[in-house]
């Protein structure tokens, strides 16, 4: 049992004569409340802080070069994530499928090391964040955004991290002080996340969104964030489009499962035309996917493998870290979570699935638990989030 700080039981000189009033179950009652209260805070606050070290993290190594941190401070990460959900045990929630992932997540950690400590990261904070709604977890998701914001925008400001232009291939690409272009580019995915906020000129807030992923394309010249926010807007114009033509809504969850399935499929057969025009046309992905695929043995298709090169392809390198039987679990999930955005109506849902899941399968971050925009895809996929819960009696949600 957690342990009570001075402020928590600082109340109690002056409730015990009006707890003495209503006796000696009420006051035994009250104190258990209070007992149960600070467990559910102290949970949410490890979570926060988990959450924060990590996304501080991305930018320590993509901008500040700190390598030698990357790993500790995600497996600091993991253990308050773990710490969490030990206080708040009797308010977790899972699904059925949540099971065999995180056995097969914590059976890859163990064959292939550290390799494969990204998505048993993630699998755990996502059951941390069960208990809590939405609308809390994603505040805080941005909150840790902001934070990590502050720390790249200081790196560049004392000259820690350079802004320097790359040429190469035809395409001039700013690097916007990180070590790789794309990791620039998939830093700024969670400004999607603010079209879930509900702030009163929402036309005004799609407009700053597009925008910002179409500047952000013109400095980094990385085709997938536009991708990202096109692939948003198509879904969430077409799941309203349908809502309103009454015959079609049913055919919601029919598109969304058509679009997870073909990208799928693109995964794997993309390699048919390595060495083609096409290939040069997506960066000789194509040849990469076909080299990635080739080298996977029998065991590898099963249970990843600890020699495995990365793609830029997150179903490829889920395969090629976690087996054929691990994805096959996350499409389960992933083709569940579409039907339900269907069913429930959750425009907004949808269309981030399917966002994130499109611009996926261009980039290897779907299982990266530094990126925000992958712990809010893997919240949301898995559906636990209460509709807006309080986080105890005392609406403590709001002081972290």
């Amino acid at each position: 049992m957690a342990s009570l700080s001075y402020g928590s039981i600082a109340w109690l000189p002056t409730a015990i004569p009006f707890l003495a009033m209503r006796g000696k179950s009420s006051w035994l009652q009250g104190v258990v409340a209070m007992i149960y209260a600070e467990k559910k805070t102290i949970a949410h606050t490890l979570l926060f802080a988990g959450l924060l070290v990590l996304s501080l993290n991305y930018v320590l190594y993509w901008v500040l070069g700190f390598e030698a941190l990357r790993m500790p401070v995600r497996v600091s990460a993991i253990a308050m994530f773990a710490l969490s959900l030990a206080f708040n045990f009797k308010a977790l929630r899972f699904d059925i499928l949540y099971i065999p992932m995180l056995g097969l997540a914590t059976l890859s950690f163990l064959l292939h090391g550290t390799d494969a400590l990204n998505m048993l990261a993630v699998l755990l904070f996502v059951l941390a964040a069960s208990p809590y709604s939405l609308e809390v977890l994603l505040a805080d998701l941005l909150k840790c955004f902001a934070v990590a914001l502050l720390l790249y925008l200081a790196s560049i400001a004392l000259g820690r991290a350079a802004i320097v232009t790359h040429t190469y291939g035809g395409r001039t690409r700013n690097y916007l002080g990180f070590s790789h272009v794309n990791a620039a580019a998939l830093f700024f995915l969670p400004l999607l996340l603010l079209l879930a906020m509900k702030f009163k000129r929402k036309k005004v807030l799609f407009c700053f969104v597009v925008l910002s992923f179409v500047v952000l394309y013109a400095l980094t010249n990385t085709r997938s964030v536009l991708f990202a926010v096109g692939a948003f807007l198509l879904g969430y114009a077409l799941f309203v489009a349908m809502g309103k033509a009454k015959a079609l809504t049913h055919f919601r969850g029919v598109f969304g499962l058509i679009v997870l399935y073909a990208l799928l499929g693109a995964a794997f057969t993309l390699s048919l035309f390595a060495g083609t025009n096409i290939d040069v046309a997506l960066s000789y992905r194509p040849t990469l996917f076909h080299e990635a695929i080739a080298s996977f043995t029998p065991l590898d298709w099963l249970f990843g493998s600890s020699a495995f090169k990365e793609v830029d392809n997150s179903f490829i390198v889920i395969v090629g870290h976690y087996g054929l039987i691990f994805l096959a679990f996350a499409v389960a999930v992933l083709h569940k979570s579409i039907l339900r955005c269907a069913k429930t109506g959750d425009a907004w849902s949808y269309a981030f699935i399917l966002s994130i899941v499109a611009t996926g399968s261009l980039e290897s971050f779907l299982y990266r638990p530094e990126l925000i925009g992958t712990l809010a895809f893997w919240i949301i996929v898995f559906g636990y989030a209460r509709p807006n819960v309080p986080i105890d009696s005392r609406n403590e949600a709001t002081h972290v």
